[in-house]
C-alpha cells in the first residue's frame, strides 16, 4: 500500500493493484475507516469503506470491511457528507 495525497493503491492477497481515492475519513472508537472509491473518469464510480489497521506504532495496512460493519459504516459516512455533492446509490 502507497499512499500519495488522497489516493492509495491497495494491494490484494493475489497481489493485484487497485487504486483508490480517499473521499473522507470517520474514526469510530478509536478505529479509522475510509471512504475510498475506485478510480476511474466516470461521473459515477462504485465506492467501498476500509479500515486503517495498526501492527505496531508505524506499521498498518488496510482492510475491507465485513458486510454488517460496511453497512454500519455507509450510515454513518451519508450522514456526514449529506451537504457535499455525494450520493450513495445502488447500496449492496
Amino acid at each position: 500500500m502507497k499512499k500519495n495525497d488522497s489516493f492509495i493503491t491497495l494491494v490484494a492477497d493475489d497481489n493485484e493493484e487497485i487504486e483508490v481515492e480517499v473521499i473522507d475519513e470517520i474514526v469510530v472508537n478509536e478505529v479509522s475507516f475510509l471512504l475510498v472509491a475506485e478510480t476511474s473518469e466516470e461521473e459515477e464510480s462504485d465506492c467501498f469503506i476500509i479500515k486503517k489497521i495498526f501492527e505496531d506504532d508505524e506499521n498498518f495496512s488496510y482492510e475491507v470491511c465485513d458486510e454488517e460493519e460496511q453497512e454500519r459504516i455507509f450510515e454513518m459516512f451519508e450522514k456526514k457528507l449529506s451537504s457535499d455533492d455525494i450520493k450513495f446509490v445502488n447500496r449492496r
